[in-house]
């Protein structure tokens, strides 16, 4: 399922950012991880990321005692998460208290976030897990050393739901998009090309403005988009 995927790959990342702390803090008692992640707001659907990286700093702590360094050494790991409410400019209050607790590896947050993001920790030499990966220029774009991203591109997000309709026989389809986000834009872009590539003829690409849409709720079926 979705959902577990993100947990698991959520907690990838937690082992990654973790490990290479070990390097520099093999002989400290705790290790103390700054995780800023939209649990409210319009982005709250990345709450799943946040139970996540609880859940794994969790069961090693109480599993093993924390990160067991080669020495035989526990080092528990200590989780300091802040809620950024979707918000840019409390996203920036949380990162700068972040650095004034001497913290040196953090966990989040949102894809709209990563730019921003990136240019506040890379100057400081803070390592940036996150737990949305972006699209590729992100990355690709003045290449930066201390943030990572978790999943795979997500310019490889809808192949393989469209190689899956080509094999089923399905000719036309249609592509609506979120013009907020370039996450979205750029996902967009990929999945007219690639639609093309196996066969599928793109009758239409519509794009709408998301702003002030929210997600609420997590039915059975998939997250429910309601008007704010």
């Amino acid at each position: 399922p979705k959902r577990d995927m993100l947990r698991r790959s959520v907690l990838c990342a937690a082992v990654v950012a973790v490990l290479s702390m070990v390097a520099v803090a093999a002989f400290a008692q705790q290790i103390d991880v700054g995780v800023y992640i939209s649990r409210t707001g319009t982005f709250n659907g990345i709450e799943q990321a946040h139970d996540g990286i609880i859940t794994w700093a969790d069961y090693v702590n109480q599993r093993y005692g924390g990160i067991v360094l080669p020495n035989g050494t526990a080092v528990r790991v200590n989780l300091i998460v802040r809620d950024d409410q979707s918000d840019i400019a409390r996203a920036r209050t949380i990162w700068q208290e972040f650095v004034d607790m001497g913290l040196k590896f953090v966990i989040g947050g949102h894809t709209s976030m990563t730019v921003p993001a990136s240019e506040f920790f890379e100057p400081r030499g803070i390592v940036n897990i996150h737990c949305c990966t972006g699209p590729d220029a992100v990355y690709t774009n003045n290449p930066k050393e201390w943030i990572l991203g978790i999943h795979r591109s997500s310019l490889d997000y809808p192949k393989g739901l469209l190689r899956q309709l080509s094999l089923r026989g399905i000719e036309n389809i249609a592509i609506i998009y979120n013009t907020v986000s370039g996450f979205t834009i750029s996902t967009a872009d990929s999945a007219e090309s690639f639609a093309q590539i196996v066969g599928l003829n793109v009758v239409a690409k519509l794009e709408f403005d998301g702003t002030g849409y929210r997600n609420l709720t997590h039915p059975p079926g998939g997250p429910q988009l309601t008007a704010a």
